[in-house]
């Protein structure tokens, strides 16, 4: 569970320039601003939750594949397959 932190602290960050960049393409990617995504990070690192080591990173293309995904889901167009026979019918189908 989440809480408010009592203090915020506040720290100036030097990158070199090609980590940097590397950084500004996940943020164009994710769509967060910068320092949510530095935050982001650091919790990713931090965290006593995060998943284990077996969790790999996604490559741009899976990324868009599922963004894509979620668009096609969120204008409807997708198939309900709730049987093994729709199943069966939908790929014999295609």
């Amino acid at each position: 569970m989440y809480t408010e932190p009592k203090k915020v602290h506040q720290k100036l960050i030097s990158f070199p320039d090609p980590i940097y960049k590397q950084i500004m393409l996940q943020v164009k990617r994710t769509g967060l601003s910068f320092s949510e995504f530095i935050r982001y990070m650091a919790l990713q690192q931090t965290s006593k939750f995060y998943l284990s080591d077996e969790v790999e990173i996604l490559d741009d293309k899976t990324s868009q594949e599922i963004a894509k995904g979620v668009k096609d889901m969120e204008k409807g167009d997708f198939v309900v397959l709730k049987t093994k026979k729709d199943i069966e019918n939908y790929f014999r189908n295609l």
